[in-house]
């Protein structure tokens, strides 16, 4: 019965790791990109891009789209979607997997459409003051 009032999930945030699977140390450029799918045009859907650089074999980034998308969205498996491209050939054979990702995401489920007060202010994209030697926004 609770769950038939559930009708939003509020996106406040999401933190991004990319983890390399090859030794620290090789330069590898990349650039990353998030994207709400469910519009056509790309300047619409774009959330944030960070340019950075695996060397260390590790970046991490947050980004905080704060704003509602309803459950019943015909597309609402588009909603955040992560592109992302190795701007140098690190001459991995073909077969093995060269990065990792992992996700986390801070949401809440509402029955309103209203605004959640945001509880910490921040730029929409950001990056980890550790990794800012390697990385831009």
């Amino acid at each position: 019965k609770e769950r038939n009032l559930i009708k939003y999930v509020h996106l406040q945030g999401i933190q991004i790791a990319v983890k390399a699977c090859f030794k620290e140390g090789i330069n590898s450029p990349i650039i990353l990109s998030l994207h709400d799918q469910r519009f056509k045009n790309i300047q619409n859907s774009h959330l944030g891009t960070l340019q950075g650089n695996l060397i260390y074999s590790k970046l991490i980034f947050e980004c905080y789209p704060n704003y509602s998308v309803t459950l019943r969205s015909k597309n609402i498996e588009d909603t955040l979607n992560l592109q992302f491209k190795l701007l140098t050939d690190i001459g991995l054979q073909s077969g093995n997997d060269a990065l990792s990702f992992y996700y986390r995401g801070l949401y809440v489920f509402s029955n309103t459409n209203f605004p959640i007060k945001e509880f910490n202010k921040k730029e929409k994209i950001t990056i980890d003051p550790i990794f800012s030697t390697v990385s831009t926004i």
